[in-house]
């Protein structure tokens, strides 16, 4: 069996299956760089969690990614009023607020990912997985 921390290694993987779909859109090189990025320092940051550089590169990187996906998902909004009841739209959306409630409200009131039993690990994962099929949505709208 695999050990809760250790899933978290794991699960940050699943960013580079953003950056491999955005590596065949050349016109958004940074928001691919940026995925590779957060991959990286995502998977050494939990691979190794007593480094603090790691801990500060993986918070720089991943705001570096919602800056970077936001940036075309606001593009595609505007093109267009009714692009707000688009599937992937409805999806991006429930995804980052579910991020933003996970996170945010987790992290002042000592809950899910900041909990201090094991399951906190679980919540750290749904994280990771919820933010990149909400890039997902995001590059599918390239």
């Amino acid at each position: 069996m695999i050990p809760y921390i250790y899933l978290n290694v794991f699960s940050s993987t699943f960013f580079f299956t953003n950056a491999y779909r955005l590596y065949y859109k050349p016109k958004y090189k940074s928001y691919y760089y940026a995925f590779l990025v957060l991959a990286s320092s995502s998977t050494l940051h939990h691979a190794y969690p007593d480094i603090m550089w790691l801990n500060v590169l993986d918070k720089f990187a991943a705001y570096n990614v919602i800056y970077s996906g936001w940036k075309p998902f606001y593009q595609y909004l505007q093109a267009d009023p009714r692009n707000v009841y688009s599937v992937e739209s409805i999806i991006n959306a429930v995804s980052f607020f579910t991020v933003v409630w996970l996170y945010g409200y987790g992290y002042f009131a000592g809950k899910y990912s900041f909990d201090v039993n094991g399951r906190s690990n679980i919540y750290h994962v749904g994280m990771h997985a919820l933010s990149s099929i909400g890039h997902h949505c995001i590059i599918c709208l390239l």
